[in-house]
This record gives structure tokens, sequence and C-alpha cells, in this order.
């Protein structure tokens, strides 16, 4: 019996549409807020340190951030959860199981981790071990030679 999606991506079509480019930033702290912004100067304005790491200041604490690469054959996306709008029942017609739908709303290349005075250790930080993780995903889901996907 094929498995059911539990999770649908809209927005990640075939052949892909173009969503605006962005570079997220994870900040060491908790926001209220959970939807968009507009830029504003006053507030966040990153510099480049000829190292390659990024300076800010939010409320007035020193930040210190290094960009984060995404793979080349990875995309990142920032999404959107949307409420659902079917269900699916299983073959036996008793259960209902409710999909998470999550809107498209960005791409990005690269995202920025901040840590406070100090950039953050790949060696400790989930973020940064990105490429780790994907080399784990990888290996998990691989399939040997002669088999099928």
């Amino acid at each position: 019996m094929p498995s059911q999606p539990m999770l649908i991506i809209n927005g990640s079509s075939n052949p892909p549409v173009s969503h605006p480019r962005t570079t997220p930033n994870l900040l060491p702290c908790r926001i209220n807020h959970d939807g968009p912004v507009e830029p504003s100067a006053a507030y966040w304005s990153p510099t480049s340190n000829p190292d390659g790491t990024k300076t800010a200041y939010f409320r007035g604490r020193r930040l210190l951030g290094k960009s984060v690469p995404i793979p080349s054959e990875y995309v990142g996306v920032v999404v959107e959860k949307q409420l659902p709008k079917n269900d699916l029942v299983d073959e036996a017609g008793e259960e209902e199981v409710h999909l998470g739908r999550l809107e498209t709303k960005a791409e990005f290349a690269e995202f920025v981790v901040w840590g406070h005075e100090t950039v953050n250790d790949a060696g400790n930080d989930v973020y940064t071990r990105m490429e780790e993780w994907i080399g784990v995903a990888e290996s998990i889901h691989a399939f040997g030679e002669g088999e099928k996907k």
C-alpha cells in the first residue's frame, strides 16, 4: 500500500515557479512577531567584515554572523502554513488524514546565523552543521546498486 503525503508544499511545481530571493537571518533572540516586516536601516544594518563574518547591532546588542550556503543541489525556501483545504480518507474509508499545507513565499541560497558577541561554532550550532545533516539524510535515503527509487 503506497503511503499518502502528510505534507504538501504548494509552489514547488514542475516546471519551477520563480519566487522572490531573500537571505534569512537566524537571530539569538525571541521576537513575538511571525509576519513579514519591511527592512529598516534604523534597526537592522549589518556590515561585512574582511574575515567573511558580519556585524550588526540589534537593540543595543552586538551580534556577529556567519553566512551558511545551501548546497547547490538544494533550494532553501521560506514557507507559510496554510489552512487545510482537503482531507484524504484511507483505503478502508475509516480515518481522515489531515494534510499539512505550506505555501512557498521566497527562496534562498544562503542564510546568516547570528550569535551574541561571537560567531556560532559549527560544532555546537545545528544550523551551521547543515551539510553534515544533509550527508546523513542522503545516506539514509540512498539506494544501493540495482535498487529502484
